[in-house]
């Protein structure tokens, strides 16, 4: 867990009020695909192809994961609320992969967890705060507490698929392509690896 940051609750306060709702999300996802689809592909941003299968994998990995009892009995075991303050961005395919796991979490959690995103690019100050070996690496969640004070964060993914990544890319053999072997994790790992760490994490927390 990592909580160190510059920032204050009333500045967490300002991001949380800004931000926006796991629907509005996906409604704005799909806009930006629609306004992209609609251009010529010469004026179509350099993510698009990106954009377009991300939209396909938040689809899959929302519909398909399922709260287990174990995450479920801890979420319910929460003796305050807490706040998901979500980094992410569109193209990324990571967040594809993690972010619609994430609502779900909250969804189950009976009003335990409330969650709400922020996009990178649009609040720098905000993601050089949470970086990742000093990258701006995404999603990232940022714990926040009922007085919007960051209690740690988590991400950009699970720690069997981080390893994954450094792998591949250290082998100059599996480098150009550990995207694909990455995905091909996600899609059998079905988010296990994830409620493994949500419920170490949330069972960590003093106030459970």
């Amino acid at each position: 867990m990592n909580s160190i940051s510059a920032l204050t609750s009333t500045s967490y306060s300002s991001y949380w009020a800004k931000a926006i709702s796991f629907e509005e999300y996906v409604k704005e996802f799909r806009e930006v695909l629609e306004h992209e689809n609609s251009l010529p592909a010469e004026h179509r941003s350099e993510y698009f192809a990106y954009t377009e299968m991300n939209l396909q994998r938040l689809n899959r990995s929302t519909k398909t994961f399922q709260v287990r009892e174990d995450l479920m009995e801890t979420l319910l075991a929460l003796s305050t609320g807490y706040k998901f303050l979500v980094i992410s961005e569109y193209w990324c395919g990571d967040a594809a992969q993690i972010v619609g796991q994430l609502a779900k979490i909250a969804e189950m959690s009976g009003g335990k967890i409330q969650i709400k995103f922020v996009f990178r690019d649009q609040n720098p100050e905000l993601m050089d705060e949470h970086l990742t070996s000093g990258s701006r690496s995404i999603p990232m969640v940022i714990l926040l507490d009922v007085h919007y004070s960051p209690v740690c964060t988590w991400g950009p993914r699970p720690a069997e698929a981080q390893e994954l990544v450094k792998r591949l890319k250290a082998n100059p053999e599996t480098t150009k392509t550990y995207a694909e072997h990455l995905h091909k994790w996600y899609a059998q790992n079905k988010g296990e690896a994830l409620q493994d760490e949500w419920v170490a994490l949330l069972k960590s927390l003093p106030t459970l």
